[in-house]
């Protein structure tokens, strides 16, 4: 017969650790294409250096950023503390995360999860970006790759049979 009080929370930590894990992951790729387009220590460029493909994905990765639609109050990342540097790397302000989960929980759950909302355009650029989906970049450059070497290993095959028939004429002579 005591009156009990219930108190129903969301549960910011896991979200705000899954922002934080989504933030770490995104700035490793970005520092991993930097590292591979760039160039080393003794300005020799990087294997990719100059690869439109790399660039084709940087753009991709910035305009998946930008994408979605509002939310109610939640109309971009930076309302959930999370801002691009110059070099393309993201920081989180979790306070400001926290602080907006707080006051607007439903408004961000839906900018992540609702139809054409920033989480959901976002996977949608992944997945475009995929070496499995027969449309993503990743595919498609690895396809031209195959293709290419495939063209050079039957090139390296016909001048091999070029220089035996030469040896053949040549010993012969």
């Amino acid at each position: 017969n005591q009156p009990v009080q219930v108190q129903i929370t969301n549960d910011n930590s896991s979200i705000e650790q899954a922002v934080s894990n989504f933030v770490t992951a995104y700035n490793t790729v970005i520092s991993d294409i930097k590292t591979q387009e760039g160039k080393d220590s003794s300005g020799n460029p990087e294997p990719l250096y100059g690869d439109p493909t790399v660039a084709l994905i940087q753009n991709q990765l910035t305009q998946g950023l930008l994408s979605g639609v509002p939310s109610g109050s939640i109309k971009s990342l930076q309302q959930l503390g999370i801002s691009v540097d110059q070099f393309g790397k993201l920081s989180l302000d979790a306070s400001k995360l926290d602080g907006a989960l707080n006051t607007n929980f439903s408004d961000i759950e839906g900018f992540l999860q609702n139809s054409d909302s920033f989480g959901q355009n976002f996977t949608k650029t992944l997945n475009g970006l995929s070496s499995t989906s027969t449309k993503g970049v990743l595919y498609l450059a690895l396809q031209q790759n195959s293709a290419q070497e495939a063209a050079l290993n039957d090139s390296i095959s016909d001048q091999e049979a070029r220089i035996a028939d030469d040896k053949v004429r040549l010993t012969n002579q």
